[in-house]
């Protein structure tokens, strides 16, 4: 009989420990799961003004998470969601359609490099024809050129300089739609790619609504 209660009282505690020890390895495969999460998350989306005029920098300073923002709020969105228009990775940006999101947006390049300039999108007739992202190449700071998903006429948006080694933003000025629907367009101009110290992957442009 004693014998019969001590195999009973091992086998008890033995089971007790293998839930001890099933519920240790839960929580820390959530908290690896977290901590992967919050890795595959990109940066913020800084930005002042307001709808109708916003310059933001965008931390987009991790060479393997995309930071997408959105030009209504003028801030970052985590997650997939229609809710924003274009996403960045170090030199490389991307639009929430095509191979990149799951929106509507696409851009075009408005042939003008003044922002005041571009009121309205029928206003550019022709010249702005809208581009969805496929697999496009770029590379920066001299690098070997890199294959991603993005848009490819984004995928120049910058001068570099082999002398100095500094990456300099072009005047263009681009149109995005943005990826909810009903559609909105909003006009953009990239300005650099450092922050104020000088640390590059910060990109900065400035954007605004504006009509079809």
């Amino acid at each position: 009989m004693m014998a019969t209660r001590a195999i009973l009282s091992f086998l008890l505690m033995s089971l007790f420990a293998s839930c001890l020890y099933d519920k240790k390895g839960d929580y820390e495969r959530d908290q690896l799961f977290l901590a992967l999460v919050a890795s595959s998350q990109g940066g913020a989306c800084n930005s002042t003004g307001s709808p109708g005029s916003f310059t933001g920098e965008v931390d987009a300073s991790s060479s393997t998470a995309w930071t997408q923002c959105d030009f209504a709020t003028g801030s970052a969105v985590t997650g997939t969601s229609n809710a924003w228009e274009l996403r960045f990775q170090r030199f490389k940006i991307g639009s929430n359609g095509g191979v990149s999101g799951s929106g509507n947006a696409a851009v075009c390049r408005t042939g003008q490099t003044n922002l005041a300039n571009v009121t309205s999108v029928s206003g550019l007739g022709s010249t702005c024809v809208f581009t969805v992202d496929t697999n496009v190449s770029g590379s920066a700071a001299g690098g070997a050129a890199v294959t991603f998903t993005g848009n490819s006429l984004l995928a120049d948006w910058y001068n570099y300089d082999e002398n100095t080694h500094i990456l300099s933003a072009k005047p263009d000025v681009y149109i995005v739609r943005s990826g909810e629907t009903p559609a909105k367009y909003y006009k953009f101009q990239m300005l650099d790619y450092y922050n104020s110290t000088g640390t590059s992957g910060f990109p900065r442009l400035r954007w605004a609504e504006v009509l079809f």
